[in-house]
């Protein structure tokens, strides 16, 4: 007979393994339209992260030994990213927290893309906020983007640097979804299989004024 410990372990294991076959599913996705993957990566960095963060928690009070087998690197941005799905469990995040890593990439976005024309009538037309819209619909902003990557507001500003940690995080990421999966039913189509990415467009704001018409100022 299972008793409830035993019970709990085994639904918390499903449930578990039903996250990780369908990131698996979506990074396989990604893979298969790679010229297309940037801006559907972005918007699911943080939940990815979640994933890995929860199920690797969940592991090592499940299975330890397992657990043990499937450390990853880039803890850090990991959890941060995990943080800002679940903004207000725990005591880790609050307001003032999230307040300040926005500040933080906003100063550092203005910072890059402002005051660079050599002709200052001209610098009315420069931008610093990107956004994302797929069938006319706002998906995510690249301050959004940067703050559920999880990487230091410090970085933002050079895009090398993001680049390079992007990549870092995204193979670190993959590592643990091969690992974790090999031995699961993970193939199928995932819903990055059936967008059409010539209908998402971007475009480029200036954030101040923008936000001017969103809010009371």
């Amino acid at each position: 007979m299972i008793n409830n410990a035993s019970r709990k372990h085994h639904i918390a294991t499903q449930l578990l393994e039903s996250d990780l076959m369908f990131s698996r599913r979506f990074l396989e996705g990604m893979l298969a339209g790679r010229e297309n993957a940037t801006i559907p990566y972005l918007c699911m960095n943080n939940y990815l992260s979640l994933f890995i963060y929860e199920s690797h928690r969940a592991l090592k009070a499940i299975d330890p030994q397992r657990a043990a087998a499937l450390t990853y690197s880039h803890e850090a941005v990991i959890e941060k990213a995990r943080h800002t799905v679940k903004l207000f469990d725990g005591s880790k995040v609050g307001h003032a927290s999230i307040l300040n890593d926005f500040t933080g990439i906003i100063a550092a976005d203005r910072n890059k893309f402002l005051g660079n024309t050599w002709l200052p009538p001209a610098r009315v037309l420069e931008t610093d906020l990107g956004e994302w819209r797929y069938r006319g619909r706002l998906v995510s902003t690249t301050q959004v983007a940067s703050f559920f990557s999880g990487i230091p507001s410090m970085s933002t500003s050079d895009i090398s640097i993001v680049g390079r940690a992007l990549m870092a995080l995204a193979e670190t990421q993959a590592r643990f979804f091969v690992q974790t999966t090999e031995s699961l039913p993970w193939h199928g189509a995932s819903f990055i299989s059936g967008m059409h990415f010539g209908e998402i467009r971007n475009r480029d704001r200036r954030s101040e004024w923008h936000f001017k018409r969103l809010f009371d100022k």
